[in-house]
């Protein structure tokens, strides 16, 4: 990708320290900016999703055989399992729950390329800005993806939706959602084990939307 930008001097603080250099890279900056959004919204929805989890064990009564940091694919597997056995009477609730495991399982791959492999920068054929990661398949074999601002985008939103989602399961919103008495119990009793804590969010998504 070609570069163009202006630089910024910052001046030393203290005696002894130098001088430093850094050319703004206007694309560069907003790419990164997302990859930094899908990075920090992934660390806050696994530890929700641990915390939510929890809550739902001691509720089910279920064997407590997830360690103190699970890896994140067990985390969502076992998350899964537990609404399975939660959520059997409570259909608006398992309709959020499957759209956590169905986002987090679309970007869990892309998450790990972003956080663990090489990150270059490039355009396509047509001049789109383009992050580049470098990584090599399960048989060792060296592969390339290629990733515009908006797949970006869509992932770090995506995240930010299934974040939401434990807040509405939480009983954390302030949107109407369209919970039976029976089910707003379940969760209120869920929410009661106290292992999630949640902060009061600026925003959660709208009830059923994706």
């Amino acid at each position: 990708m070609s570069v163009t930008g202006i630089f910024i001097e910052r001046h030393p603080s203290y005696e002894g320290e130098l001088p430093e250099l850094r050319l703004l890279t206007p694309v560069a900056d907003g790419l990164a900016t997302q990859i930094g959004n899908i990075l920090v919204g992934w660390g806050g929805l696994l530890d929700s999703l641990k915390g939510y989890t929890r809550n739902l064990i001691s509720f089910n009564g279920t064997t407590n055989d997830m360690p103190r940091r699970p890896e994140a694919i067990k985390l969502i597997r076992k998350f899964e399992e537990e609404v399975e056995v939660a959520f059997g009477q409570c259909p608006t609730a398992k309709i959020l729950s499957d759209d956590i495991i169905k986002k987090m399982r679309l970007h869990y791959a892309l998450r790990n390329h972003l956080a663990h492999d090489l990150l270059s920068w490039g355009t396509s054929g047509q001049g789109e800005p383009l992050v580049i990661i470098h990584y090599r398949s399960p048989n060792g074999n060296e592969k390339l993806k290629r990733l515009n601002l908006a797949k970006l985008q869509a992932a770090a939103h995506d995240i930010d939706v299934a974040r939401g989602r434990l807040f509405q399961l939480a009983l954390r919103n302030q949107l109407p959602m369209p919970y039976t008495s029976s089910e707003r119990s379940t969760l209120q009793a869920i929410a009661a084990k106290g292992y999630l804590n949640l902060p009061k969010p600026d925003k959660t998504p709208s009830p059923l939307r994706s």
